[in-house]
């Protein structure tokens, strides 16, 4: 499902991390990084008839691994993505 099908970002719940930041010295080249957030929606049923609906859904085979490629904004400062699972059994990461 692409971002522009989303409903509203209203229909999500926001969950956040209570991590403790750590403190830099100022001396930092890299800008620090926001607090984690989560959505998640109440009904995974309507995910994932909505995935199917606009041709978003994609089946892994047992013990295959897959690469998508998203492009990105250079303004850009959130990571969007939605995945389901009937088993719980995957695996995800995010490589920037």
């Amino acid at each position: 499902m692409q971002t522009s099908d989303k409903i509203d970002l209203n229909d999500y719940n926001e969950e956040s991390r209570d991590e403790e930041a750590e403190e830099s010295d100022g001396d930092d080249l890299i800008p620090s990084v926001e607090e984690v957030r989560m959505w998640t929606r109440d009904d995974i049923v309507q995910f994932k008839e909505s995935a199917r609906a606009s041709g978003g859904k994609l089946t892994v085979g047992h013990g295959e691994t897959i690469t998508v490629r998203v492009p990105t904004h250079y303004r850009a400062r959130c990571i969007c993505y939605e995945f389901a699972t009937d088993s719980y059994d995957i695996g995800f990461g995010l490589y920037f």
